[in-house]
């Protein structure tokens, strides 16, 4: 009986090939210290950490450099990028403007009051306590200014009563010192009044947005 040959081992083609191979070598473990030798020796250094390598943040980081706190802390100077010189322009200007408003309030001088001056009369004809019929004066010394002239839908105690105007029987004999009358906005508690209280006022005239001066005219046109 012939015996083949030794060589390597056959495989199939389903199957990975089989190699022979050394078995790894483990290192060996580190022998215990010998008993009572680690109480009075301080411990071996510790290798140092990648991440606590330099305690001093400016060496560390390069200037301008980012990262999750790398802006904290930094001059706005230190930031890439110059300030534009419009932005520089329009800081100057703001500062100027700032102190020649400074100056000139620290130069003009108080107005000086001769004698007793004139006091200040509010008082309403209307719109108190109720709705509409809103109307309120302003009189300093022989200068009148009114506010608003509306109207008021009369109420349930008022029969065969359309509506009802300020009484202005306090101005007769003052037309001349009414200086204007000043409507807030077209409502007719603000604005109906106007047609009947506008001859016997002297026509003074009216200050008020475009969109209630239109309101006014056209029902001025109705009378």
């Amino acid at each position: 009986m012939v015996l083949p040959q030794r060589g390597p081992l056959l495989h199939s083609r389903r199957s990975p090939p089989i190699v022979n191979r050394p078995p790894a070598s483990r290192p060996a473990a580190p022998l215990p210290p010998p008993s009572g030798a680690g109480r009075n020796q301080a411990p071996p250094p510790k290798a140092p950490s990648p991440f606590h390598q330099n305690n001093n943040k400016s060496q560390q980081r390069p200037q301008g450099a980012g990262g999750r706190h790398g802006n904290r802390g930094r001059r706005r100077d230190e930031f890439a990028g110059p300030t534009p010189a419009a932005a520089r322009g329009i800081s100057a200007r703001t500062n100027e403007a700032s102190l020649a408003a400074k100056q000139a309030r620290q130069t003009v001088a108080p107005i000086g009051v001769v004698g007793n001056p004139p006091k200040l009369k509010v008082y309403a004809l209307g719109g108190l306590e109720e709705i509409g019929r809103n109307c309120t004066l302003f009189e300093c010394g022989d200068d009148i200014v009114i506010v608003d002239v509306g109207l008021m839908f009369p109420e349930e105690g008022m029969p065969g009563i359309d509506f009802v105007v300020p009484n202005i029987s306090c101005l007769k004999g003052k037309e001349k010192n009414i200086r204007g009358i000043i409507v807030s906005h077209g409502h007719l508690d603000h604005v109906g009044g106007l047609p009947y209280t506008l001859p016997k006022l002297g026509w003074p005239v009216i200050y008020t947005a475009p969109l209630t001066a239109g309101i006014i005219r056209n029902r001025q046109e109705e009378f």
